[in-house]
């Protein structure tokens, strides 16, 4: 089994954990999915991809204003939730890698937290993938910072061994490739894309109260960046 059919395994395995409220799920609703939809709704004839879309529920929340919507996810699982309570006319599920998925016809590709799960050899195949269909790209990942100040508190979100750097998500361990903003805009140049905005979150107040664990992690500096790109 290679290492990607053993990490599709381990996102099958989370389908219950993504299923109710966490603090690890419960971030991105409320702290980075308001910047993005506030981001999206401005764009016209909205026909976007939401590549690593999991369990289908921020397809659903765009759904009243996008033309159309294509959720794609490696796990057969999560695909499964997706279509079973997040369906909409508007919204196609797939379980097909990117690659080999037409995806002509479509203007924005969202990225959640998925880029950073990928080497770059991985990630500039997709990239430039998206190229020859004129995307926009809005990425959103951890901050590099935000993950070495983690590590260097010792705390169980993040662990390294040997030279390589691992997200732990409800006692599983997903390999991460961190990332600044310049390796990013380094990586996406190489396939002709360039950075028009960047988008940075922290914990909010209202966040820490509903999830206080939190407060043992850095909090000085940016957990989330979003990084939009487009043609140059």
């Amino acid at each position: 089994m290679n290492q990607a059919n053993k990490n599709n395994n381990k996102w099958d395995s989370l389908v219950d954990y993504f299923k109710n409220p966490n603090a690890i799920s419960a971030d991105n609703v409320e702290i980075v999915e308001p910047v993005l939809i506030k981001r999206l709704k401005k764009i016209k004839n909205l026909n976007i991809i939401d590549l690593g879309c999991g369990t289908g529920a921020f397809c659903k929340r765009i759904a009243s204003f996008a033309n159309s919507i294509l959720g794609i996810d490696t796990s057969k699982e999560m695909i499964k939730l997706a279509k079973k309570n997040n369906s909409n006319n508007k919204i196609t599920y797939s379980n097909k890698p990117l690659l080999s998925t037409d995806i002509s016809g479509y203007n924005v590709l969202n990225a959640t937290f998925v880029f950073e799960f990928l080497s770059d050899d991985e990630s500039i195949k997709i990239i430039k993938y998206l190229k020859n269909n004129n995307i926009t790209i809005l990425i959103t990942n951890d901050t590099d910072k935000f993950i070495y100040k983690t590590l260097d508190k010792k705390l169980d979100m993040y662990t390294k061994k040997a030279d390589q750097l691992f997200i732990n998500i409800d006692k599983k361990s997903f390999r991460i490739y961190p990332r600044n903003i310049n390796d990013y805009q380094a990586l996406f140049s190489r396939a002709g894309f360039k950075l028009v905005k960047k988008y940075y979150y922290k914990f909010s107040k209202s966040f820490i109260e509903k999830f206080p664990e939190y407060k043992q992690y850095p909090l000085d500096v940016s957990p989330y960046v979003t990084l939009e790109f487009v043609n140059e």
